[in-house]
């Protein structure tokens, strides 16, 4: 089985950054750990990909890596089974949700799971409105 976790850029009214995924490098390990050969994890930190990239579009700012086409081939590289997406923040989840567009896109097979602090507060109504997302986690 192949696992992708994403960590989103950031869609924010002012410029901002976060620091490292460690939820998503601790579930990662975890899950290395536990399954080992089994699977087959991979990172791709779009906050990372794009750090000191700040694009401000009209009232907001975009930091991190946002070009759509390139996520889309990244994802469809790897071809995962399972795609997991941090949403820790609530002023944070635009970014995340516009991402799990794009995952489905890339695989509309894969299984799009998000987790983090805001899909967990606001899991009933999140399921409602973004049909890309399978499961919260």
């Amino acid at each position: 089985m192949k696992i992708l976790l994403i960590n989103p850029y950031i869609v924010s009214m002012m410029p901002t950054s976060l620091s490292e995924p460690l939820g998503l490098i601790s579930l990662a390990t975890y899950l290395d750990s536990y399954f080992g050969d089994a699977i087959d994890i991979q990172i791709l930190d779009l906050n990372a990909l794009g750090r000191g990239k700040i694009l401000k579009k009209d009232s907001k700012y975009i930091m991190g890596m946002d070009d759509q086409p390139e996520i889309i081939k990244r994802i469809r590289a790897f071809e995962p089974d399972v795609i997991g997406i941090n949403c820790n923040f609530t002023m944070y989840s635009e970014g995340a949700f516009e991402v799990t567009a794009l995952a489905k896109k890339a695989c509309p097979i894969a299984l799009v799971v998000m987790g983090g602090a805001h899909a967990s507060l606001d899991a009933e109504n999140i399921m409602r409105e973004y049909p890309n997302i399978d499961f919260i986690v």
